[in-house]
């Protein structure tokens, strides 16, 4: 159990995926965050697009209720020089539906466990 997900939590599971998805998963991912609270640009599928081009990964986590995405955020990695270790930031994330705040610490807790297995010594 991650330290960020209370105990009583539901069993929820996250959802991810990076560039080689296509562009009805953009728009399927920019109407959710439109519809998220706090939703920002910044976590848009186009911002996620501009990055990659400037060397960063781009990996979109969310959580699902009914097939509707509720919860989630854009996380990008960059590897430093050298390659052994990076940096990552999810920019105005998480962000959730009105409502679903209690599925936020699972999308955090995802992007913990990628940021550790892609050796990232800041996370914010």
């Amino acid at each position: 159990m991650s330290p960020l997900m209370p105990a009583n939590a539901e069993s929820v599971t996250v959802k991810q995926v990076g560039l080689e998805a296509d562009g009805s998963f953009g728009a399927k991912w920019n109407e959710f965050v439109a519809a998220a609270e706090y939703g920002h640009l910044q976590q848009g599928w186009e911002n996620g697009l501009l990055k990659a081009r400037h060397g960063w990964r781009p990996l979109w986590l969310w959580v699902e209720r009914e097939s509707v995405a509720v919860a989630g955020g854009l996380l990008l990695l960059r590897f430093l020089p050298g390659n052994c270790v990076s940096v990552a930031t999810m920019p105005y994330g998480p962000v959730w539906r009105p409502g679903c705040l209690d599925l936020a610490p699972a999308v955090l807790s995802a992007a913990t466990e990628h940021c550790r297995r892609q050796r990232a010594i800041l996370c914010r």
